[in-house]
């Protein structure tokens, strides 16, 4: 679209020339006739009337009024070469006779940052967003008309915004990957700029989804095992009870009770294994006797996931002491041993 000048010319006995800007698509050294439609209070000129115009060197359009009292019009563009489709709204007052006409109106220059954009290790069926920075560098308003990205698992907001000159624009990617690997798109922005579309190389990678722990912990093992009988006191006050579970409790949580009839004792737990092994050893005070019941139970037993599992109860009875003058052998079972229900 090319800027240029038309002087119109009203006379009052004397022709007098009045600026005014249009906008057209000829090339210099055109000439023709415009047919002009003139309303008003006062119409002093037939409608349809044809008047001459020359367009100079410099892009300035010359159109004669003679013997016109100006009003608003419009311009119709019948017979002239190029069809130049004035409107009333092409044509606006720009000063005085004799004055300069104004500078060339500025461009928008486009500026993106990052220049590429890489958002990583996004789980497929989740999103991720980053930023681009959009910044005009221009002498005119930065008009993006559109931001569109190749490949539908990359959206942009705003897809529509302007920038005036020496600002920015802040605009979301989003990243919503439907497969596993890596995805390529180009974000094209279509702007109002000589330099329009505007590219931006997209790069995502999309991840397997992790599988969904719902399954409660359970005990593989314990040592003793419950209901057994006759287990000897010494055993578990060198050894302690072993617990097993299928996966990592959460140790933070756990309640721990250990009962001898109505007494509760102190027992201290050792976590090991990754937090799947619980050994409970009596304390000092606390050592089992002879012919005793015993009561292991543990209460808000949950895994890292934070899935509960019912309390877990595990009993055992000690066994008779020896008869007198009969030897007591004690025993430790290497920790390198795993335990299994039958050592007792």
């Amino acid at each position: 679209m090319v800027r240029s000048f038309v002087f119109v010319c009203v006379a009052f006995a004397l022709i007098v020339c009045l600026p005014f800007r249009v906008e057209a698509g000829l090339g210099a050294g055109v000439s023709g006739t415009f047919a002009l439609d003139v309303r008003g209070a006062q119409q002093v000129l037939p409608q349809g009337v044809s008047f001459p115009f020359t367009l100079d060197a410099q892009g300035t359009y010359h159109l004669q009024l003679p013997n016109a009292k100006m009003g608003p019009f419009a311009v119709d563009a019948r017979g002239v070469p190029g069809n130049l489709g004035f409107r009333e709204s092409n044509l606006f007052p720009i000063g005085e006779p004799g004055t300069s006409p104004p500078a060339p109106r500025g461009e928008p220059v486009i500026s993106v940052s990052p220049d590429s954009l890489v958002i990583r290790d996004v789980v497929t069926g989740s999103t991720r967003t980053d930023t681009l920075m959009v910044r005009n560098t221009g002498t005119d308003t930065l008009r993006v008309t559109n931001s569109v990205s190749s490949d539908p698992v990359f959206t942009s907001s705003p897809t529509l915004f302007t920038v005036v000159p020496g600002s920015s624009q802040k605009v979301v990617v989003t990243f919503a990957p439907t497969v596993v690997g890596e995805k390529r798109a180009t974000l094209t922005l279509s702007y109002n700029g000589s330099g329009s579309p505007f590219s931006v190389k997209l790069i995502g990678i999309g991840l397997a989804p992790v599988p969904v722990d719902i399954t409660p912990p359970t005990v593989i093992s314990a040592l003793p095992a419950n209901g057994a009988k006759d287990i000897k006191p010494e055993t578990i006050n060198t050894v302690g009870t072993v617990i097993v579970f299928t996966e990592a409790i959460n140790i933070t949580k756990i309640q721990i009770s250990v009962q001898a009839g109505d007494q509760k004792l102190s027992w201290q737990p050792t976590w090991s294994d990754g937090d799947t092994k619980l050994t409970l050893k009596p304390a000092q005070g606390s050592e089992l006797g002879f012919q005793i019941e015993y009561k292991v139970t543990l209460s808000q037993v949950t895994d890292r996931a934070g899935n509960a599992a019912k309390d877990i109860i595990i009993t055992f009875t000690t066994g008779s002491a020896p008869p007198p003058g009969s030897k007591t052998v004690s025993f430790s079972v290497p920790a390198s041993v795993s335990p299994v229900k039958n050592y007792f």
